[in-house]
This record gives C-alpha cells, structure tokens and sequence, in this order.
C-alpha cells in the first residue's frame, strides 16, 4: 500500500513518537510511506529509517494537493489537528479513504461543526488510541459508528529488557553506582510540572532514608527553569540527591536502563516498562502508585486513579519501593509482561493494516 501520513508539528512527546513507530513499522511491512507535515524535529525524523527507497517526506507547502499527488497514494491518514482538513481536502479531491487518529481527549476536526460534520461524514475510520479518547471522540461527533480503540503500540526491538545497573556511559559518570536510581519521565508543563515539584520536597527525606539516591529528570517545559532554580534552592547542598536535569532527549533509553524506579504515565510509562523497569505512576492529576497487571487498563488506558498524596504518603511509597529489591523485579517483570500482551507494535499494526484494506475494499 501507498501510505499518505499528514501530522502538524512532531516535536517530541507521546503522538510523536506514536507516529514515528508506527511509521517504522509499515516500512517493515513494505508499505510505501508519504510523510506530510508542518515541521518535524531532525532528532525525530532521524529515527525513522529513511534510508528505505519506499519513504518519503515533504514538508507542508501551501497546497495539499501538490504535496501528495505525485505520490499517488492509496489512502490517507491524518493525525491532529490542521492535519485533518488537509487531509480531508486531499482525500475528498483524489477519491481515497480517509482514516483519522485522535490521540487526545478533545474532539478538534470531527466535532458536530458545518466542518466537522463534512470531515467525520467522509472518513472511513476515527481511530482513537484509547478507550477514553474513544469516549470524549464518540460523544462529539455525528458518526460515533466510525470511532474504534487502536493502541499506541511501543516497538520492542527498540525498547526491551535492559539487564539491571546497563547503562550508557555517558549517564554512568553522572551516577553513584553505590545509590539506588530514581528517574522521572515527562513533560514539565500542562501540571505535570505539580508532582515534580512535590517530588523535589520530598528528596531530602527520602535519600536520608535511603542513604543517598540519583535523580534523574528527563524532559523539558514552560516550567523547567523554574524547577531547576527550586531545587538548587531547597535541596540539601550534602550530596545526599544526586540530581541531574537531562532535559529533552530524543532517546530516552539510557535513562531508562539506568532505573530502579520510573516515575511517568501513558506512554513514557509504557516505554519504561517495556525495558522491565517498573513505573509509578505520575500525571498532572498526581499520583496513582505502582503499575501492574491489577490496574494498568485503568493507569494506562482510561487515566484515572490518580490522586494528590500527601508529602508523608509519597515518600513512605518511594522508600518502601526502593529499599525491597524483590518487589522491584517483580513489578518490572509485570510491565514487559503487559506490553508484550497489549501494546506490542507489530500487533497494533496489525489492525491497522486490517483497517487499510478493509477501507480499500
């Protein structure tokens, strides 16, 4: 198949990465791919194979049309958010199928609008990526028939098993191989910036207890500054914290091998799991414990279950976590198990090829 791709702007975050691995994957499957955007990330478009003859990528000119006829595409899939009338004015003027992804809980280009409706009237398929997109996506729009779950899949040749203490040796230097590793993955802004704060207050008494710790804070934002000059203002100057900002990385697996504990949600959570390293779960709501087979569907795919804890709270689950290796591994060998099972790249492809053919038939 003849694969058109439309995306706005690939930074770096969980739809970016969605749809980079999910690119790589149709490239394994021989698909031809047409990669559209408004502006994509160097790091990130270098994380594709473009090396493969059947990818290609133009950026976004003033017409739609001109930027994907010559590569006479058999369907068209358009990720949020001006991505979907570009690819709903394509796809209507070539006479192909339209598929949407909707990866948030917001019902922009499918809503019951004049534009809306014409939009969610033509697409074959509204994909959401999980059950609670499906719910926010369905109650918009005026054809709640077309909207199914398919998953963010996480490519496990990629992000797997990493033995404990194997890292890269750049992050080694930065670590006391003598202390326990606590690394926080996530964005520093929309309130997720909240949690970082309180874990940040929490860290003296925590690494007392523990007789020293590494922190590891992987991620960027509005807030980052701010939660860079906190720290050197309240933290014990010791040396009991050993706390390092990576900020953003567009490879956030050696951070990840460096783990005793992840401190992340959707899909920086999924990613550290998929390398056996066990997450408590972090979000702009607060926090929602450690993730294993009892609670991920509610953790991971529907986002609830997260609370504000109080100071005492989270650094009695922090310390206990940390101290019992035995309940580490366990928790760690629970989060591959699940991704194995549900969110495997090469299964998740799967259906959307299925969907692909079932729109061309």
């Amino acid at each position: 198949m003849k694969i058109a791709i439309l995306a706005d702007r690939l930074v770096m975050g969980g739809l970016e990465t969605h749809i980079l691995a999910t690119v790589n994957q149709l490239l394994k499957q021989s698909h031809q791919i047409l990669l559209n955007t408004a502006y994509i990330n160097p790091d990130l478009l270098a994380r594709i194979n473009t090396e493969m003859e059947q990818f290609h990528y133009k950026p976004w000119s003033d017409s739609t049309l001109d930027d994907l006829a010559w590569f006479k595409p058999d369907i068209i899939h358009a990720h949020p958010f001006t991505a979907i009338f570009r690819g709903f004015e394509v796809a209507r003027a070539l006479r192909l199928p339209l598929i949407i992804t909707m990866h948030g809980l917001y019902d922009f280009g499918i809503d019951r609008s004049y534009l809306g409706n014409r939009v969610s009237d033509y697409a074959y398929a509204i994909i959401a990526v999980d059950p609670r997109v499906a719910q926010v996506v369905t109650s918009s729009t005026a054809h709640p028939e077309k909207v199914r779950v398919i998953y963010n899949g996480v490519d496990l040749s990629e992000f797997h098993p990493y033995p404990k203490k194997t890292m890269d040796s750049c992050v080694a230097r930065i670590l006391n191989p003598h202390r326990k590793t606590l690394v926080v993955v996530s964005r520093l802004a929309d309130g997720k910036e909240r949690p970082v704060y309180q874990l940040l207050r929490c860290l003296p008494e925590i690494s007392q207890c523990l007789k020293g710790l590494n922190v590891l804070v992987v991620g960027n934002g509005n807030w980052y500054e701010d939660l860079c000059r906190y720290a050197s203002e309240h933290l014990p100057a010791n040396g009991d914290v050993n706390l390092h900002w990576a900020g953003e990385q567009s490879d956030v697996r050696p951070y990840l091998a460096a783990a005793d504990l992840v401190l992340a949600c959707d899909r920086a959570a999924m990613e550290g799991m998929a390398c056996q390293r066990p997450v408590y779960a972090m979000n702009a709501q607060g926090f929602a414990g450690i993730i294993d087979f009892s609670n991920f569907q509610e953790l991971i795919l529907y986002r609830r279950g997260y609370r504000e804890l109080s100071d005492a709270e989270l650094q009695s689950d922090l310390i206990q976590l940390l101290k019992d290796e035995r309940q580490l591994e366990y928790y760690g060998a629970q989060g591959v198990e699940i991704v194995r099972q549900h969110f495997d790249i090469i299964k998740v492809t799967a259906e959307l090829e299925a969907l692909y053919r079932s729109a061309l038939a």
